[in-house]
């Protein structure tokens, strides 16, 4: 009988134990929201073409230097990496190829800019960012100086996909599973190591992999939020960066993909096709929000002429609509500058300005 009474007296204790189990389980599994890009009315906004005697290949980045000037990772159509263009059109010069020479890259992922002003180019393969003073311009490998990051990578966690500086020699990198998904470091010692994920899918290795491969990434201009965009599964997760920390702020599913060898299934190895792809193109931050541009195929949410505006808590705050499909953005927190094109003229990329 004692046994039996002190068996009830437990049922209080396990209630509240699976009930924290059920709110932890709800707060990691990302839940999806087809309504969140249909519930804000769309605005018609300008967009003014920039002449520029520039001709654009098929960019992967589009950044602010600072108020005037702009810079591209542009390496389709020349032998040059890197652009530089005046925010009125003005051709400024190219730097950077690819090699192995002491100031050549193997592979360039992403630019980053610190609070000084100073960028830093990050190489996959060489696991190193190069940091450059863009004043001195066009002997801009003077003041070059190399960073390596092999010796703080933790053991399995394979390499950086990305590395952004937060200025003050401090440095966030995005990594490609469990072992290191966002870290904060300094050019030698690791500060911080972030390593959870949100539940996207039961598949450990599925999970990572809509996280991170294609996925993109900002940083606000105050180096208080990044922002992790999937290309796969759409959806977003928003940190907040403070001093020595990395903290989840908000987790927003937007669509959930549909596959047609298995509907509603995430395979282990994700791959697109017309009738599955669904994602983020291409975001960029400012101190309150970010946008994105979305492109895929499922109904209504496949025109990248619509530019989404989100704030840090995930909530959809305007829909920008242009008069061209966007390939990248970046902004000043007064206009969009934007890489785009014409329908049905999609090899002819034009320098936008659009006034928000």
């Amino acid at each position: 009988m004692k046994k039996f009474a002190d068996l009830i007296s437990m049922v209080p204790v396990l209630f509240i134990f699976l009930c924290l189990s059920c709110n932890d389980r709800h707060r990691n599994t990302i839940e999806f929201n087809s309504k969140i890009l249909t519930n804000v009315n769309t605005e018609e906004i300008d967009a003014k073409v920039i002449e520029t005697d520039y001709i654009f290949g098929d960019p992967e980045q589009l950044i602010m230097l600072n108020d005037t000037l702009l810079m591209t990772f542009d390496k389709s159509l020349t032998g040059k990496l890197f652009h530089l263009i005046s925010t009125n059109g003005n051709y400024i010069g190219s730097f950077g190829e690819l090699g192995q020479g002491p100031n050549e890259f193997l592979s360039p992922q992403n630019i980053g800019i610190d609070l000084s002003g100073k960028i830093s180019i990050y190489d996959f393969m060489k696991v190193k960012s190069m940091e450059l003073d863009i004043n001195t311009f066009p002997e801009i490998f003077d003041s070059a100086i190399w960073h390596d990051y092999k010796d703080i990578i933790p053991d399995g966690a394979y390499l950086f996909r990305a590395v952004y500086p937060l200025g003050y020699d401090r440095y966030i990198g995005a990594g490609l599973n469990d072992k290191c998904r966002l870290m904060l470091f300094n050019n030698q010692d690791s500060v911080y190591n972030y390593t959870s994920y949100p539940i996207m899918t039961e598949d450990e290795e599925a999970n990572w992999s809509l996280w991170s491969n294609g996925a993109r990434y900002a940083i606000s201009p105050d180096r208080k939020h990044f922002i992790v965009a999937t290309s796969i599964g759409m959806a977003f997760e928003v940190f907040n960066i403070d001093n020595d920390n990395i903290k989840s702020k908000s987790v927003i599913g937007v669509y959930e993909p549909k596959y047609d060898i298995a509907d509603g299934a995430v395979p282990k190895c994700v791959y697109s096709t017309d009738e599955c792809f669904i994602g983020f193109y291409d975001i960029c931050a400012l101190n309150d929000s970010f946008y994105g541009i979305v492109e895929g195929s499922a109904p209504g949410y496949n025109d990248n002429n619509i530019i989404y505006v989100f704030d840090y808590d995930g909530n959809l705050r305007r829909k920008l609509k242009t008069p061209y499909r966007i390939n990248r953005l970046t902004s000043d927190g007064k206009s969009i500058f934007a890489i785009g094109y014409t329908d049905g003229n999609d090899e002819e990329y034009m320098l936008l300005k659009l006034d928000i």
